[in-house]
């Protein structure tokens, strides 16, 4: 059930958020149409199971579901084993965010030794597991590609520019294709600043940084704009209610 939960956080069904929790119709029918099932009769046989088992009621308040014993006591066993084992993975996920930006010597053997690869340049992993490099002073997309073992048309697809486009010495150069969030939830926009240069900035790509905010790719920014990193915002500018009942704030 967490997996899925996470499954759910793609970008293709942010619209879903938008229903009412309690809105199980809806929830079934917008499943099928962001493609989550290839049956064509999904949506129905899900409702279906719903009202069936009356499983409804539960999204009552001081509703109860009326299984049969045995369901009930299942129920309360897997229960038991699923907040165990959401204890756990919080315990490491929390963990994971707390690490900090690190080092990491990218290597190949060969001919039996070991050499490092990228040439001056270090590669570091994001903490949300992105590996970035820093532009130096006369770095271009051809010297980068040989440096660090990768075609040029992946430098510019990783990090989302044209063939003329010149990096600046500290700017980061990715080295794999950013996320679809960053680890930090929030980003507050500072002078000058556009989608581009903050995606980069936090491994996050530029489409899916737009679409949390409502914006496109190349919005104008005004200072001080608060930006949502993980989370998809309400046509509102807010939070959606699965959000804030995760703890997001």
């Amino acid at each position: 059930y967490e997996d899925h939960s996470h499954f759910l956080l793609r970008d293709r069904y942010a619209r879903l958020f938008e229903l009412e929790p309690t809105d199980y119709k809806g929830w079934a029918k917008g499943l099928k149409a962001c493609g989550y099932a290839t049956d064509p009769a999904y949506a129905d046989r899900l409702i279906t199971l719903i009202e069936k088992h009356e499983l409804h009621t539960l999204d009552v308040p001081g509703g109860r579901w009326r299984g049969s014993q045995g369901d009930v006591a299942q129920s309360n066993r897997s229960s038991k084993t699923g907040s165990k084992t959401s204890r756990k993975r919080d315990g490491r996920a929390s963990h994971e965010v707390d690490v900090r930006e690190h080092d990491v010597v990218r290597k190949a053997s060969a001919g039996g030794s070991t050499i490092e690869l990228g040439g001056t340049h270090r590669v570091r992993t994001t903490v949300h597991g992105v590996q970035f490099v820093y532009a130096e002073a006369g770095d271009t997309q051809a010297s980068l590609a040989k440096d660090l073992d990768l075609m040029p048309w992946q430098i510019r697809t990783y990090n989302e520019v044209g063939k003329q486009h010149e990096f600046k010495p500290g700017d980061r150069i990715y080295m794999q294709p950013k996320k679809a969030h960053a680890a930090n939830p929030w980003h507050t926009v500072r002078q000058g600043q556009t989608l581009w240069q903050i995606s980069q900035m936090n491994g996050i790509r530029t489409p899916a940084l737009a679409r949390k905010n409502n914006l496109k790719p190349d919005s104008p920014l005004r200072p001080g704009m608060k930006l949502s990193m993980q989370w998809p915002l309400t046509k509102e500018g807010r939070l959606p209610w699965w959000a804030r009942a995760m703890g997001a704030h």
